[in-house]
């Protein structure tokens, strides 16, 4: 039996990879290159999270952690105007203060979930929100494909033009998030 090499037919897959490169920095780095050192995140998990958490409070930190998402997610667009060495250094960086920050903020929602139920609703509770999590994520790819491409055909607009879109619209969705750790959105339960 043989295998024969899949090929792109004809020219649309290799636009929409020349398309992307033009688009992002993607094409200027390795992206792989970025994975080794966001998992350093394990270090920082056991390290540090715990002392924080037990300092500061779930709450607190899911809170801050959020806010500098923001910040870090605010840089993006920025970020695709360098090149060389400092693209490279910049991407890492981010990636690594993503991957922290959203540990981070999953490890305290978790936190907070298991709180505010009883001990003997704990199952359903972590089961609906496992099942809520795994809808988003097989939603998002979609809507992120679907803003992605009405951003491109804004390339002209007077506000907020092409990409500047997207990640507009990642940082409301992450203010959302943060908004929703204060009251009356977020009650805690007194056992």
């Amino acid at each position: 039996m043989t295998i024969l090499p899949l090929r792109p037919v004809g020219p649309a897959p290799r636009l929409l990879a020349q398309n992307l490169l033009r688009i992002s920095c993607l094409g200027l780095i390795n992206v792989g290159g970025a994975k080794p050192i966001s998992n350093s995140l394990l270090v920082f998990q056991l390290a540090i999270y715990s002392y924080a958490e037990r300092n500061l409070g779930p709450i607190i930190v899911t809170r801050i952690c959020g806010i500098l998402a923001l910040v870090v997610l605010s840089t993006y667009p920025l970020i695709a105007k360098l090149s060389g060495v400092a693209l490279t250094v910049a991407v890492n960086s981010a990636s690594v203060a993503k991957n922290v920050f959203s540990s981070s903020t999953i490890t305290g929602t978790f936190i907070l979930q298991n709180r505010a139920v009883r001990q003997d609703q704990r199952g359903t509770a972590n089961g609906i929100a496992m099942t809520a999590m795994s809808i988003c994520k097989a939603i998002g790819p979609a809507a992120a494909g679907i803003i992605f491409s009405w951003s491109e055909k804004r390339q002209d607009a007077s506000f907020l033009p092409g990409t500047q879109m997207v990640f507009f619209i990642l940082n409301v969705v992450l203010a959302l998030g943060v908004l929703w750790t204060f009251k009356p959105f977020l009650a805690e339960t007194q056992h």
